[in-house]
């Protein structure tokens, strides 16, 4: 399965980016995260936001809070390479969104799992972004 293979590329290297995962609903990210999370033994903790989309709610009165733990996920993945981040969303919005937050693309990286309409031996058919099967 390639979304597989390629959250596992990421996850074997060492910490560099945290990653923000976007793909339509019931595209199977979360079943792809709890797969790999009961599966796999990593090198590395992985720290895994699901829905991440939710953050948005934050409220207006804690916006430090959030600027926080964008901080926190940030700095263990990228500066001290602590553990892997995969943050999860059906929300396309997230990218412009944790933009505007501070985590811009030279601090986070974005995947796209496309959930395709056509079926092969009764399982969807994921694509990354790069559109190989």
């Amino acid at each position: 399965m390639e979304a597989y293979d390629m959250v596992m590329r990421h996850l074997n290297d060492e910490p560099s980016k945290p990653v923000l995962l976007l793909g339509p609903i019931n595209s199977g990210k979360s079943a792809l995260l709890t797969k790999i999370m009961d599966q796999e033994i990593l090198r590395k903790p992985v720290i895994v936001v699901d829905e991440v989309n939710d953050l948005t709610r934050w409220k207006h009165k804690d916006v430090e809070k959030l600027k926080s733990l964008l901080n926190f996920l940030r700095r263990t993945c990228k500066e001290k390479e602590r553990a892997h981040i995969v943050l999860a969303s059906a929300d396309f919005f997230m990218v412009s969104w944790l933009q505007s937050k501070g985590l811009d693309a030279t601090q986070r990286r974005v995947e796209v799992l496309v959930q395709q309409l056509g079926r092969r031996r009764g399982s969807n058919i994921i694509k990354t972004s790069n559109g190989r099967q």
